[in-house]
């Protein structure tokens, strides 16, 4: 008989998603508490153990199934339901707001479903994580808040999107250093957050553009 136990899928990887998830249900508490700056370090920190349980599975090769279940539901704590409502609370819980932070969950939800069902070595639309980047980025620069919700409109688009990336190498590596970038600007103080996140909203999609053309989709 299959051991169906929770013990039997304990393992290293899965404890990094359960961190991760962990971390999103703390920036969602910050959220009700109307700290949406700690509440957005939060969710860059994420970002961090995020990457790190999808490196240790590959390389492990551990409990694959369950694991990807795990990661799925836990991304969309952290990385859809928080960056949301911390674009729908940055934006006064407005209808529009609230309109476009559901949209944002819903395609993200659909995009993870999709994920879950696919056996694939590339991404299929905007990974969650990238789009949750651009949330929490969007709120910390303080832009106009209509160019915020066309950012999240497009970044929901592209998560039901069926273009394809390939991962940046086969062992995940890039990824793990790209993360450690979020933990720095997760520590950077306040007074200069905003000036960096503008930053990042400029390069990161240059990034992204070039990223499409190097490897194109198959």
């Amino acid at each position: 008989m299959k051991e169906t136990g929770i013990s039997s899928f304990i393992s290293l990887p899965n404890l990094f998603t359960f961190i991760n998830s962990t971390l999103g249900l703390f920036a969602i508490y910050f959220i009700i508490l109307d700290n949406l700056i700690l509440s957005s370090r939060i969710v860059l920190l994420a970002i961090f153990f995020d990457s790190f349980d999808g490196f240790l599975a590959r390389k492990k090769n551990i409990a694959a199934e369950f694991g990807k279940s795990f990661d799925s539901l836990s991304d969309i704590i952290s990385f859809g339901v928080a960056p949301a409502f911390i674009f729908i609370s940055s934006n006064n819980n407005s209808d529009v707001g609230i309109l476009i932070g559901f949209t944002y969950v819903l395609c993200g939800l659909l995009r993870l479903s999709r994920f879950s069902i696919l056996d694939t070595d590339e991404y299929i639309g905007l990974p969650i994580t990238l789009g949750a980047i651009f949330v929490i980025l969007i709120h910390l620069s303080n832009i106009p808040k209509y160019l915020g919700g066309i950012f999240v409109i497009l970044t929901s688009l592209l998560f039901i999107s069926s273009f394809r990336l390939k991962r940046p190498t086969k062992k995940g590596n890039s990824l793990v250093m790209a993360s450690i970038l979020f933990v720095f600007v997760s520590l950077v103080p306040e007074t200069m957050i905003g000036q960096l996140s503008i930053l990042l909203l400029i390069v990161l999609p240059i990034i992204f553009i070039f990223y499409l053309f190097r490897y194109p989709q198959s």
